[in-house]
């Protein structure tokens, strides 16, 4: 019995944000092209576009010349305006930072320069400022730094729209589906339900999976990814705090993490995470899920290497990272950004989610900004860590310009 054979001008392996998002350029651009999206879950929004925390970020942490600073401002103003226009729930609450310790103080104007140059509003404030917009923000230098466009949404409505969105406009979804065999000379994939599918162009959207599909087509042989998961504890009700700003920390600026901070969702809940501990696998969101044995080997070796070196200053953050696990020390770094925060005020929470950081085996160091590697007419979004999600929409012009060459 011969294989089906289908056959599409694009086919794109993923349906988070990235995969949806570059379907919907794509279409846009070429309205009589054919699209596939190949997704291994039965719906979207299962791993990283789904469980991210809904932030639309402003671009103020990303240094000149990097592909985030390119994308993420413009990107938060675009899907911004697609939320309004579809009536997609969203608050555009903004955000504090705040220096958690006196020598992050200096990084105040660092941030600033990267905003001004981003093209996010952003403005450094005084003690008496900082009490007006957000009275239970704690600085420890009297200064902070306002960024008031920070908005947050809900991620799934966002990607339930999208889908929709393309479903009218005849893209092809195919759920429950994996690439079990590659032909790159031909042109083709073969999927697990055994069908054959020809491509003109391909695109790898596969998030934290994304990696292991690059090198089925032979790139990006020199990265692997890292899982790392991030924590919530949910600040109870009767807390006696209510915060109707974000507050983060001044980051460490050598890393790709944001620290211990706060996030309301649009229910009215206040969250303090994520942490960003090692995880026993790409899925791996419960204790004893989806744990996979030899990539908890490869992971370990990889930290042991980092810790070793110290490479990016990771010997002390994974310190204080693994501290945190505890909730005692969980809380005494949330306390740092908001007043008044002991553990008894936070309760556990099913808020989970897996950052798969790229790791470079040939620099042995963790890669800060997105990748984007093409060979032989597929294209592969690698790192696709935040703010992938806040710069999707201008991240998939990028790509689809790229495709033919624009």
């Amino acid at each position: 019995m011969s294989k089906q054979t289908e056959n599409y001008s694009l086919v794109i392996i993923g349906a988070g944000i990235i995969g949806l998002t570059v379907a919907r350029e794509f279409k846009h651009q070429y309205p009589n092209e054919s699209v596939l999206i190949i997704e291994k879950e039965d719906k979207p929004g299962k791993h990283g576009s789904g469980r991210n925390s809904g932030v639309l970020h402003s671009g103020i942490y990303y240094p000149k010349g990097s592909l985030k600073a390119q994308v993420c401002s413009a990107g938060a103003k675009k899907l911004k305006d697609y939320c309004i226009k579809n009536k997609i729930s969203l608050n555009q609450m903004g955000k504090v930072v705040v220096p958690s310790e006196i020598h992050h103080d200096k990084l105040l104007e660092e941030l600033k320069s990267r905003a001004d140059f981003n093209g996010a509003e952003a403005t450094i404030i005084s003690q008496n400022e900082l009490n007006e917009l957000e009275p239970y923000a704690r600085s420890a230098t009297e200064r902070a730094l306002w960024v008031p466009q920070t908005t947050v949404v809900n991620p799934i409505e966002v990607l339930d729209t999208l889908k929709k969105e393309l479903i009218s406009v005849g893209v092809k979804f195919s759920w429950s589906s994996f690439i079990v065999s590659v032909d790159t000379e031909n042109k083709h994939i073969q999927i697990n339900n055994g069908a054959q599918i020809c491509y003109q162009y391909l695109v790898n959207a596969a998030g934290q999976f994304a990696d292991r599909v690059a090198k089925l087509f032979d790139v990006g042989l020199q990265y692997e990814a890292l899982p790392f998961k991030g924590l919530y504890y949910k600040l109870k009700q009767n807390s006696g705090i209510s915060l109707k700003r974000l507050v983060y920390p001044v980051p460490d600026l050598n890393m790709p993490f944001l620290g211990i901070h706060s996030v309301n969702d649009l229910k009215g809940n206040t969250y303090f995470g994520p942490t960003a501990v090692p995880a026993l696998g790409r899925a791996n969101y419960k204790t004893l899920e989806n744990i996979e044995i030899k990539e908890s080997i490869r992971i370990g070796y990889r930290l042991l290497g980092l810790v070793i070196n110290d490479t990016q200053g990771f010997r002390e953050y994974s310190k204080a990272e693994g501290l945190r696990f505890f909730k005692s020390n969980f809380a005494k770094a949330a306390s740092k950004i908001v007043k008044g925060i002991t553990a008894d005020k936070l309760q556990t929470s099913n808020k989970v989610g897996i950052r798969a950081q790229l790791y470079n085996r040939d620099t042995k160091s963790i890669e800060m900004d997105f990748i984007l590697d093409s060979k032989l007419d597929t294209h592969h979004v690698l790192n696709a860590i935040s703010p992938a999600f806040t710069s999707s929409f201008s991240l998939a012009k990028l790509i689809v310009d790229k495709i033919k060459g624009n």
